[in-house]
């Protein structure tokens, strides 16, 4: 007897009805008639099918590969229409992400195409051409040709305002990442090759826009979570989904956000040139680039107090840097980012600590290397560049005034004040009341310690 099928159960349908097939959309393209009763596609849609299934993963990809459909694709991006251009366009993109078959999809035509994509008119076309672009700019074998046709390309799409489509931003995103791999120094490729696609962009006035993106106003509060009613997850996604609602530096990870962080990252870059720092004052972005430290995130204030650090040098640059308000943002950047660089130095080393050394080894040749610590990063940066500014009287005044200003508060609370002797402040620091106030004349807190004193962590800024 068959087994009763419970109350309520569902049909389970197949991966195949749900999707279209590689074989329909391949025989769409190769101009093979449908069977009897399937569904009739476009060519252009059967590039939306190829498109969304060539998303799934390497072994689709290499299904795809197998049934010789590049040169079809490739064939029919010379002859289609605008609509149907953004559809192939999507699909070459994705085809392009096989690390095995990608010189099968690309050429110099294919390029070509990405690049009159990116200024024509039609802007739904824009997002693929840049994705496609952006990854073919990471790879040795590609970035001289991508740089060589669509760099002027690549800067007219950022410099223009946003038309209100959706994608909008997102193509800002890709294409804003194909201009950080093409200027950044990775191996394989001539450093000289960088430097002068450096110059050339600075001399095509990119950085006046990327202050703009970097310095962009209002910075969105953090979302209100207002959950809906939960799935059925298991404990370790229920944990991952925690993690990702929100971010360590308090902003939200939107896409404006990634965008000012990318484009953070090419400033930082381009500040390598020594014509940097003449189209950083000329173009008159100093004011905003200084004021961005006030809310950006970690990544982000890593990048500009890097800059700052390079370009306070030079005395002139300093004052001008001074006069903007720096000393300030900079000191705001290391007290935000000083103790959560510390909690994530001592988190590492607590978990190394746990491992033995085969384990080490075994982990570090199957994990990739964990992320840069920009908290870190970004307090090194801030006090390298007020080092600098440091040696101008304005500033040392500035910063003396900050510093001693903040130790007095703290003295103010006798619960404070061994933490401040040990930490080696000056007495004076610890003088909570003057002699004109009721308190006893001149007594200093410092010279009264608590019964079981902690180790005090302010001793590491001394």
């Amino acid at each position: 007897m068959a087994p009763k099928a419970k109350a309520g159960a569902k049909p389970k349908k197949k991966a195949e009805e749900s999707s279209i097939s590689v074989t329909a959309c391949c025989d769409v393209m190769k101009g093979v008639a449908p069977t009897p009763g399937a569904k009739v596609l476009s060519k252009g849609e059967a590039c939306i099918g190829l498109w969304s299934r060539a998303l799934e993963g390497e072994t689709v990809r290499e299904e795809i590969f197998k049934t010789g459909m590049a040169p079809f694709l490739l064939s029919f991006l010379e002859k289609a229409s605008t609509e149907d251009k953004y559809a192939v366009m999507g699909g070459v993109q994705a085809l392009a992400r096989s690390e095995k078959h990608v010189a099968e999809i690309i050429n110099n035509k294919v390029i070509v195409h990405a690049v009159n994509m990116l200024q024509g008119d039609h802007s739904r076309s824009k997002l693929p051409a840049a994705q496609l672009l952006s990854l073919l700019a990471c790879r040795s074998e590609y970035s001289i040709k991508v740089a060589d046709l669509a760099l002027p390309s690549l800067l007219h799409v950022i410099m223009g305002e946003e038309d209100g489509w959706a994608q909008c931003r997102m193509t800002q995103h890709h294409v804003l990442l194909a201009i950080k791999s093409l200027i950044e120094n990775t191996v394989g490729e001539n450093p000289e090759t960088k430097h002068l696609r450096r110059m050339a962009l600075i001399e095509l006035g990119i950085i006046p826009v990327l202050v703009g993106l970097v310095s962009y106003m209002p910075r969105m509060p953090p979302p209100a979570i207002v959950p809906a009613p939960p799935p059925v997850i298991s404990k370790k996604s229920a944990k991952a989904s925690k993690k990702s609602k929100t971010s360590s530096s308090g902003y939200p990870q939107g896409r404006k956000d990634a965008i000012a962080t990318v484009a953070a990252a090419c400033l930082r870059f381009l500040a390598l040139c020594p014509e940097f720092v003449d189209g950083l004052l000329g173009s008159g972005s100093l004011q905003p680039f200084v004021s961005a430290l006030h809310s950006s995130n970690a990544e982000q204030s890593a990048y500009i107090c890097g800059i700052l650090w390079e370009v306070c040098a030079e005395e002139n640059v300093a004052t001008a840097v001074e006069e903007c308000g720096a000393v300030p943002a900079l000191l705001h950047v290391a007290s935000k980012y000083l103790l959560e660089a510390a909690v994530k130095k001592a988190g590492k080393k607590a978990k190394s600590d746990k491992k033995d050394d085969k384990k080490k080894k075994e982990i570090s040749s199957n994990e990739p290397p964990p992320p840069p610590n920009y908290s870190e990063i970004a307090v090194c940066n801030a006090t390298g560049a007020l080092h600098h500014l440091s040696f101008l009287d304005q500033a040392k005044l500035k910063t003396f005034e900050n510093a001693t200003g903040s130790l007095w508060n703290v003295g103010l609370d006798s619960n404070n004040t061994w933490a401040l002797r040990e930490a080696g402040a000056p007495a004076e620091s610890g003088r909570a009341l003057d002699q004109d106030y009721d308190a006893d004349p001149g007594a200093t807190f410092l010279t009264q310690a608590p019964k079981s004193p902690a180790p005090s962590p302010l001793r590491k800024l001394f």
